[in-house]
């Protein structure tokens, strides 16, 4: 059994055994079934990780998922051990984390909500091709027009739609729009209406997290220099599914923006497992936002970043 192995049966012990879940509670949190549970502990207890206590594969990314978990109240937290990663891009061994993760919840009648991003990228490229022909993938974001980009929510959909065989709804308009009459035209149509709808249903999302100061409206030139500037003055420390946070948590007012094609922050609360990928020093301050927010129930993110936002 690999490390990763190891350190599942800890945390399902711990949940269990330390903070006094039942099973069917841990079954709720990491969305396999109760009978999978009562074998795992029963796995943990035939390999002596529990004995008196919880006996962990310790390392310093296991007890930062703690700390994490506790101080935020998620689901679960996962944390990349990045230090002896060498000089393998951070986006990737996220990915890689991301990736492994979703295979070991997504469930075939699952609908998964997609949003956009670098890191997501590299998610869906280190996904393994199984079929789940009945799982339902939905755009969560418009497009980047008229910058495209390899991260953009429609291509990431498409690409994972392809990985599983699964059906997708994509939102087929640019994120950013110039007036309320736009946007009610475009969600008018019959294609972009069907894909909003279809957000109620999302059970499962996964979302990148964007930090103000490196965020694709900033590197793409979409916003005014007075958009920008009248945007730091809001607070706002980042972004997620292109919806503005401040330090609190908290969406700040960036209507001055105008209309964006996009889950809204309270529709995204109400998705029931919502995994959050992202790290690295610039992303420190967005992603502490972000689980602040409550709309976020699993963050998978790597040690130093970790740090960061539990000191």
């Amino acid at each position: 059994m690999g490390s990763r192995d190891a350190g599942l049966l800890a945390k399902i012990a711990a949940w269990y055994y330390e903070d006094g879940l039942t099973q069917e509670e841990i079954a709720r949190r990491s969305r396999v079934s109760r009978p999978s549970v009562s074998r795992l502990l029963s796995q943990a207890r035939e390999m002596g990780i529990v004995q008196v206590k919880v006996a962990y594969p310790l390392s310093q990314a296991k007890e930062l998922e703690r700390r994490l978990e506790k101080t935020f109240g998620l689901k679960e937290a996962i944390v990349a051990d990045t230090s002896g990663s060498g000089s393998l891009p951070l986006v990737r061994t996220l990915g890689a984390a991301a990736a492994e993760y979703l295979e070991r919840v997504l469930d075939e009648n699952d609908v998964l909500g997609v949003s956009w991003g670098n890191t997501l990228y590299h998610v869906i490229q280190s996904l393994e091709p199984r079929p789940m022909e009945r799982l339902t993938i939905v755009q969560l974001c418009g497009g980047l027009a008229p910058v495209w980009e390899a991260t953009d929510s429609a291509d990431l959909v498409r690409k994972m739609a392809a990985v599983y065989g699964a059906r997708a709804y994509l939102l087929q308009g640019p994120l950013l729009l110039g007036s309320e009459e736009e946007y009610r035209y475009l969600a008018s149509n019959p294609a972009i209406a069907l894909t909003l709808d279809k957000m109620k249903d999302v059970n499962v999302a996964v979302v990148g997290i964007g930090a103000l100061e490196d965020s694709v409206f900033m590197r793409n030139n979409m916003l005014s220099p007075e958009q920008v500037e009248a945007l730091r003055a809001t607070g706002a420390v980042g972004d997620i599914c292109s919806r503005f946070i401040g330090p609190d948590g908290r969406e700040v007012d960036a209507t001055f923006i105008g209309p964006m094609l996009a889950i809204r922050m309270e529709e995204l609360c109400r998705v029931e497992h919502v995994v959050a990928v992202a790290g690295g020093p610039r992303k420190i301050a967005a992603l502490r936002a972000a689980l602040l927010t409550g709309a976020i129930d699993v963050v998978i993110t790597d040690t130093d970043t970790a740090a960061g936002i539990v000191a």
